[in-house]
């Protein structure tokens, strides 16, 4: 049985969040911005998902709504909270 050693993929993953939390907080006075950061890093998510699993030789069209699902509603979660405070 081969391990596999997914370090890489969740380093990367860890990386784009952290760096997504910076840009939004240095572009706190845009919301506009904001929006943008938040939609982007949504969309990669899917992606990095897909990637992921395809690499890993486990991916199945489920696996994209499972993704998409997480990423839209943490998406429209945090969108409906920036537009409310």
């Amino acid at each position: 049985m081969k391990k596999n050693n997914y370090f890489l993929d969740y380093l990367a993953l860890f990386s784009v969040f952290c760096l997504s939390l910076l840009f939004f907080a240095y572009f706190g006075f845009d919301p506009l911005i904001q929006q943008i950061i938040i939609l982007a890093v949504a969309v990669f998510y899917i992606l990095w998902g897909i990637i992921h699993h395809k690499l890993a030789g486990d991916y199945h069209p489920k696996v994209l709504g499972e993704y998409a699902a997480v990423a839209f509603f943490g998406a429209a979660l945090v969108l409906v909270l920036l537009n409310r405070i």
